[in-house]
């Protein structure tokens, strides 16, 4: 055997002696763990998580087996599917990413080199997150506190809509006056192209268009009121017909 493959890491980080080290907590069977420290394997090298095989040793439980049998293949190469995006990517598209909602930071590893920058996007999804938790609950308040920088203002949900867009809907006068005084580009945002008709169900006489991408701007589904009237709305500087009131 080449000693070097005793050092080399696999999946978050490990050697080969924390497995070892997790089969000897586990099954009480020295073995493999003293071949590799024979062959020169080093038993205080920390894997992504901070533990050392002698941590693991002592706590088997500290790594998953089942999962690292399917995760890992050997011989592993250096550059992972994360290690290749964190190398070819700005810390200004991870952001954006975050941003628009198509990045998960649950889904991405601890990676060493990586951590400070992580550690900032988790935080930024946080308040992201956060953002959508205040919408749901119509608390502007919150709302505003989160949204006080302009590209906080360009988040969006599942369905490509912003903050603004879901103002315009529930006919949130003053907090679309904040919205577009703190990120008025977010106006020509367009949502993603989905089945509107299934909102307004609730309403007697219907008249949408089933399916529709708009921007926060042209946002239009028009509803036919009980009272056979159409909603017109002026919003000052635009003026915004036949706009929709989901409840």
């Amino acid at each position: 055997m080449i000693p070097i493959l005793y050092l080399s890491t696999f999946q978050d980080g490990r050697t080969a002696l924390h497995y070892a080290a997790a089969l000897y907590g586990l099954r009480q069977d020295p073995t493999l763990y003293f071949l590799l420290m024979e062959k020169g394997a080093r038993d205080n090298l920390l894997d992504s998580e901070g533990f050392t095989a002698q941590d693991v040793r002592n706590n088997p439980g500290l790594v998953d087996l089942d999962k690292a049998r399917y995760a890992n293949v050997y011989p592993v190469p250096r550059e992972t599917e994360w290690e290749i995006s964190f190398a070819t990517k700005t810390a200004d598209d991870f952001t954006r990413e975050v941003i628009h909602g198509t990045l998960d930071m649950s889904s991405v590893p601890n990676i060493p080199e990586h951590l400070e920058l992580i550690e900032k996007l988790t935080l930024l999804q946080s308040q992201v997150l956060g953002i959508w938790d205040a919408v749901a609950a119509e608390d502007d308040r919150s709302l505003k506190q989160l949204i006080c920088e302009k590209h906080m203002g360009m988040v969006r949900d599942r369905d490509g809509r912003t903050p603004l867009h879901h103002a315009y809907i529930k006919k949130r006068k003053e907090l679309i006056s904040y919205l577009l005084f703190i990120c008025p580009e977010a106006a020509d945002v367009k949502d993603r192209i989905i089945d509107i008709s299934s909102t307004v169900t609730t309403y007697t006489q219907i008249t949408v268009l089933p399916y529709l991408s708009t921007s926060a701007k042209l946002l239009k589904i028009v509803v036919e009121w009980r009272s056979s009237r159409l909603l017109e709305w002026d919003t000052g500087e635009m003026r915004w017909m036949h706009i929709v009131s989901v409840y």
